[in-house]
């Protein structure tokens, strides 16, 4: 169970908006920019609350449309392209829909570059699939991840946090890359 903090000057974590002090015009602000297909870049020094916004305007997209789905990436961890691709994979699989048969094979004609992993809940018996990553097929992973996006029906918001990271990646252009496919889909991206 999640515990509710006493203290109403939080210095780590989002803990939703009764705890978020003064940032309405910032959140409407984004919130509007998103809504319109704005790509969105935060910039900021270290712990001015960037994550803290974000959050809140996710909170209020999902309070306003139930069916929007907003994924939160902080990708500081990540050393390359495949690192990245596997972390984004691993946020929007099974974030859109149920695990139905049908749903099974619109994702494996989706990610033709993936591996599928069937297996089932130790304890619950309910199927699951995770996407074997493969390392050389990076590029055409990530494209299927924002094709599966765009092609899902869901208004979808992705947050990178921690941006810069992508210049530290070995491979070149990846940020170009990202920028593309925020041009052309009809996907928002915030980041930071």
């Amino acid at each position: 169970m999640k515990s509710i903090s006493t203290n109403p000057f939080l210095i780590t974590g989002y803990q939703g908006p009764d705890y978020f002090c003064d940032r309405e015009k910032e959140t409407a602000s984004l919130m509007s920019a998103l809504k319109n297909g704005r790509n969105i870049t935060l910039i900021s020094p270290r712990r001015m609350g960037k994550t803290g916004l974000i959050k809140n305007v996710f909170y209020y997209i999902q309070k306003e449309n139930k069916s929007a789905a907003c994924f939160y990436l902080d990708i500081f961890s990540t050393q390359n392209l495949q690192e990245f691709v596997s972390l984004l994979g691993r946020s929007v699989l099974g974030k859109l829909d149920t695990l139905s048969q049908s749903t099974l094979k619109s994702l494996f004609s989706f990610f033709k570059s993936c591996r599928p992993v069937i297996s089932a809940n130790e304890i619950t018996g309910m199927p699951s699939v995770t996407l074997d990553f493969i390392p050389e097929r990076s590029e055409e992973t990530l494209k299927e991840i924002f094709t599966y996006l765009n092609q899902s029906g869901v208004e979808c918001y992705i947050a990178i946090d921690e941006f810069q990271q992508i210049m530290e990646y070995p491979e070149k252009g990846v940020e170009g890359l990202l920028r593309s496919y925020g041009n052309s889909y009809s996907w928002q991206c915030s980041s930071n």
